[in-house]
C-alpha cells in the first residue's frame, strides 16, 4: 500500500486491511461456535469467501456485455467523480483495469436525490456478521445487530421483546415502515387488493402483537392505521414511503392505497368528535435542508398532503418524521401568511455518513416527548444522544446524555406552529445565538457540521419555512414566496428580518420587455402617419386639377 494522503488516512486504511486479514484467518474459529453440522460450516465457507475475496453478485444466468454511459450528474461533478474515485483507489476498495469488463455500470452521483447501495448489502450485512454476533453472545455479551431503518435483537420475537421492555417498560409502541424496510427497498406495493403483502410485513415483524385488532386490519391495506391515546387524542401512523420519489410503482398513481382517503375520513371523522391528532411517518414532505433543493415526495403527492394539512390544520397538532438524519423541523403557513402546521424531524439512531456535498454525518440520538393526552399539546421534548468519537475511544456505547431540552434551549414552554415560527424568525440572523445551537443539533454535534455560509443559511430558512417546491426555490433565489413567513400578526420589530430581493436578471427582462414595447410603439406610430398622407388631398391644390369624370 502507497502512503497517498494524510498519515492518518494511511494508517486508518492499513488498520482496515489488519483486521479483515485477521478476520479471514480467525473466522473458521468463530463459525465453529455456531454449530458443528455441515449447514453450519458451509455457512462458514460463504462468509469466509466474501470477508477474503468480496461479495459476488448471484446471477441467474451470466448477462450480456454491456458498456452503460455515465450519468448527467457524473459527467456534470466531473472533479467530485475523480476525486471519490481516488479515495477508493488509495483505500484500495476498487482497482484500476486495463481491458474492458465484461459488464461496465454507470458512474452515478447522489445530486438531488437519496441514493443508496445494492438491495443484497442488508443481507450480507446480516450473514457476515451472524457468526461473530453469535460468539459474542457465547462470551456473555449483549448484542443486537442494527441496520439503517430497522432495529432487531434477537432471531426470537419473544427475547427481542423483553429486551425492548427493559429500556422502554409499560410503553406501547407504534410502528411505522421506512423505506428500507421492503424489499427491493423503497418499492411499496400501492394496491389495496394485494392485503398478503402487508399482512405479511405485520406478521413477520411480530408488529401485529403490538398493534391492536382493528390497527392491524388497516394496516393490511397500505401499511397505514389509525390508533387512539385518549378520549381526546388519535394518532395517525402513515406509510409515506408511497410518495416517496424512489418508488418506482407510485409515481403515476392518483392515491397510492387509498391512503390518501384513508387519512381523509379519519381528519373527518377526528373534526366530528373533538379529537386532535398525531401524525407519525417516515419520510417528510417538504425539502431537506441540507444540499441542493433534496426532495423526498413526489411533487403532486408533496401538493396533495400539504392542502390536507391546511384543511385539517385546527386538529393537527403534531406531526413527527424521520428518514434525514438530521435535528430539524418545518413550519407550514396559509394563504394569509399565518402558521398553522408543524413538523418536527428527529435525527437517528443510525450514525448515517453521507457522501453528499455539504451533508456530513450524525451522532446516535432518541428524543423524548412530553404531550397533554387531554389536549394534544406537545409540551417539549429532550434530545439524548451517543458521541460516537468518545464512545470509540472509551470502547463502550453506554454513555448516552441529554443533548437539549427545547423548553431550556428554545425557551418554548409548548410545542406549536406559531412558537417555532417565532423560533424560524430568530434564525434568520445568522449570529443569532439560536441559529447557533440550532446548527449543533442539526447533526447531533456532529464535530465537522458546525460551518454554515450564506448559501447554507438560506437553505435552511426556506426548508424551515417553504415546504411547497416552488415557493421553496422562489424563496432560494430571493423572491416573495406565495406564503411568506414574516407576513404574520406575530410581529416583534425588534428582529430584523431579511427583505426579498428582486433577482438582477429580473431588471434586464423587465427594461429589455420595456424597450421593445417603445419600438412597437414608434413603429404604428409611423404606419399610422404615412397612411394619412396618402388618403388626405392637398391643402392649396387649385379646382382644375382635380378630375370629376369617371
Amino acid at each position: 500500500m502507497e502512503r497517498k494522503g494524510n498519515e492518518a488516512q494511511f494508517k486508518a486504511n492499513a488498520h482496515v486491511l489488519d483486521k479483515l486479514q485477521e478476520a479471514g484467518s480467525s473466522l473458521q474459529d468463530v463459525t465453529a461456535v455456531q454449530s458443528d453440522d455441515a449447514v453450519a460450516k458451509a455457512r462458514g465457507k460463504i462468509v469466509e469467501d466474501v470477508v477474503k475475496n468480496g461479495y459476488k453478485i448471484p446471477f441467474k444466468e451470466m448477462p450480456e456485455t454491456v458498456v452503460l454511459n455515465n450519468n448527467r450528474f457524473a459527467r456534470d461533478n466531473v472533479p467530485f467523480v475523480n476525486e471519490e474515485i481516488g479515495k477508493l483507489l488509495a483505500k484500495q476498495c476498487i482497482s484500476e483495469v486495463t481491458d474492458v469488463p465484461h459488464v461496465v455500470n454507470p458512474l452515478t452521483v447522489a445530486f438531488g436525490r437519496t441514493a443508496f447501495g445494492l438491495s443484497t448489502a442488508g443481507y450480507i450485512f446480516s450473514k457476515c456478521l451472524r457468526a461473530v454476533v453469535c460468539k459474542w453472545r457465547a462470551a456473555g455479551y449483549r448484542v443486537i445487530m442494527f441496520l439503517d431503518d430497522g432495529l432487531g435483537g434477537d432471531q426470537d420475537y419473544i427475547r427481542s421483546k423483553a429486551l425492548t421492555g427493559v429500556g422502554f417498560p409499560n410503553t406501547t409502541l407504534y410502528p411505522v415502515l421506512g423505506n428500507h424496510d421492503p424489499y427491493p427497498a423503497n418499492q411499496m406495493l400501492y394496491d389495496t387488493d394485494n392485503t398478503a403483502y402487508y399482512k405479511g410485513i405485520l406478521e413477520k415483524s411480530h408488529w401485529d402483537s403490538v398493534l391492536g385488532a382493528n390497527e392491524s386490519r388497516q394496516f393490511h391495506n397500505g401499511g397505514y392505521y389509525s390508533a387512539t391515546i385518549s378520549e381526546k387524542l388519535r394518532l395517525k401512523g402513515l406509510n409515506m414511503n408511497l410518495y416517496y420519489d424512489q418508488d418506482r410503482l407510485t409515481n403515476d398513481l392518483p392515491d397510492p392505497a387509498q391512503q390518501m382517503d384513508f387519512l381523509d375520513k379519519q381528519l373527518h371523522e377526528a373534526h366530528k368528535h373533538n379529537q386532535m391528532v398525531f401524525i407519525i411517518a417516515h419520510v417528510p414532505p417538504g425539502v431537506f435542508e441540507l444540499g441542493s433543493g433534496l426532495t423526498c415526495f413526489y411533487p403532486k403527492y408533496n401538493k396533495q398532503y400539504l392542502e390536507k394539512l391546511e384543511e385539517f390544520a385546527d386538529i393537527i397538532s403534531l406531526q413527527v418524521f424521520g428518514h434525514e438524519h438530521t435535528d430539524s423541523f418545518r413550519v407550514q403557513f396559509d394563504a394569509e401568511g399565518k402558521p398553522i402546521s408543524m413538523m418536527l424531524l428527529a435525527p437517528a439512531v443510525t450514525p448515517w455518513k453521507s457522501t453528499l456535498p455539504g451533508v456530513g454525518a450524525n451522532n446516535p440520538s432518541i428524543r423524548l416527548f412530553k404531550y397533554d393526552r387531554d389536549n394534544g399539546v406537545a409540551q417539549n421534548y429532550v434530545q439524548y444522544y451517543l458521541n460516537l468519537t468518545a464512545a470509540n475511544i472509551k470502547g463502550t456505547g453506554d454513555d448516552w446524555e441529554k443533548e437539549y431540552d427545547t423548553s431550556d434551549v428554545y425557551a418554548l414552554d409548548e410545542l406549536r406552529p406559531a412558537k417555532l415560527h417565532e423560533l424560524a424568525r430568530a434564525f434568520t440572523d445568522r449570529s443569532n445565538k439560536l441559529f447557533q445551537h440550532y446548527l449543533q443539533y442539526n447533526s447531533v454535534l456532529w464535530a465537522g457540521n458546525t460551518e454554515c455560509n450564506e448559501t447554507c443559511h438560506l437553505h435552511h430558512l426556506c426548508a424551515i419555512t417553504q415546504l411547497d417546491y416552488d415557493n421553496f426555490r422562489t424563496c432560494i433565489s430571493g423572491g416573495v414566496t406565495t406564503h411568506h413567513p414574516t407576513q404574520t400578526t406575530h410581529h416583534h420589530p425588534h428582529r430584523s428580518t431579511p427583505q426579498p430581493q428582486v433577482p438582477t436578471y429580473m431588471f434586464y427582462l423587465i427594461g429589455g420587455l420595456a424597450a421593445v414595447v417603445f419600438l412597437l410603439f414608434l413603429l404604428v406610430a409611423c404606419m399610422c402617419l404615412r397612411k394619412r398622407r396618402r388618403l388626405r388631398a392637398p391643402r392649396y391644390a387649385k379646382f382644375g386639377s382635380l378630375s370629376l369624370n369617371s
